[in-house]
């Protein structure tokens, strides 16, 4: 049975993923995808040059911090690939956050999500961020290793993971042509809530998507999908048909 994956991405006000959310026209939505900073010591590097632009277009210039950073640009739409760790030291204890990417196959499905500012957008007033998919991978293989890919341990552009000495925790997933990619205009999905007993909103998958989609495998118990997180929150599409049968449609 197909499996997919609704992973987030992209820089947001996390202190780890960059303190600043890339903008979005809400009325068109057309977007600026920027990647988080690299924590590693990269040897490939990728700078935010190529960001500078569409921020700027969207009326919301690329903060200056960035200027000197290296981007830890994954998911790279140039190359089709996104990668994660499995079983390396994250924030004081080993993670296993890309193990989902192991349990993928040939045709499987990434859509990729990130959490997006429309408050610089000429005649809009609300205030809330919008969460939108902006990225669709159908992959080409099962997702490997990096040692794998690369038993000579060469570095390699083709993905953040690969621009820095790359581990056996690293996971490499590579996506099809022509199919798979950016989106040119994002899609909303998500919706600013009261959650639990303090009545505190939180952004969530919206109610009809979730019915649709068939709910995630990991949140069974859970009414609603909670998508506001730092970069790499992952769910596990229950019934992926159901999202590619809504996406055609």
């Amino acid at each position: 049975m197909r499996k997919g994956l609704l992973i987030r991405v992209g820089i947001d006000s996390s202190k780890e993923s960059g303190s600043w959310v890339a903008p979005v026209n809400p009325l068109t939505n057309e977007f600026a995808y920027v990647p988080i900073i690299e924590l590693n010591q990269s040897i490939l590097k990728k700078d935010f040059a190529d960001f500078v632009e569409p921020c700027q277009k969207l009326g919301k210039p690329l903060r200056p911090f960035t200027k000197g950073e290296t981007a830890h640009l994954d998911p790279d739409f140039s190359y089709l690939t996104y990668g994660d760790i499995c079983g390396q030291q994250l924030n004081g204890k080993i993670s296993y956050r890309g193990s989902p990417l192991l349990a993928l196959n040939e045709d499987d499905l990434i859509v990729f999500y990130s959490s997006l500012d429309p408050r610089k957008t000429q005649g809009f007033e609300k205030s809330e961020l919008i969460y939108a998919i902006i990225g669709i991978y159908i992959l080409a293989m099962k997702p490997r290793r990096a040692v794998d890919l690369f038993p000579d341990h060469r570095l390699g552009d083709e993905n953040a993971h690969t621009r820095v000495t790359y581990t056996e925790a690293d996971i490499i997933a590579t996506a099809k042509h022509s199919i798979s990619g950016r989106l040119s205009r994002c899609i909303p999905i998500g919706e600013l809530i009261p959650s639990g007993n303090t009545g505190a909103k939180r952004y969530f998958l919206k109610s009809d998507l979730f019915h649709k989609w068939g709910g995630f495998s990991l949140e069974t118990n859970a009414l609603r999908s909670y998508i506001s997180n730092v970069a790499g929150l992952c769910h596990s599409f229950e019934m992926p048909k159901n999202f590619t049968r809504g996406s055609r449609s």
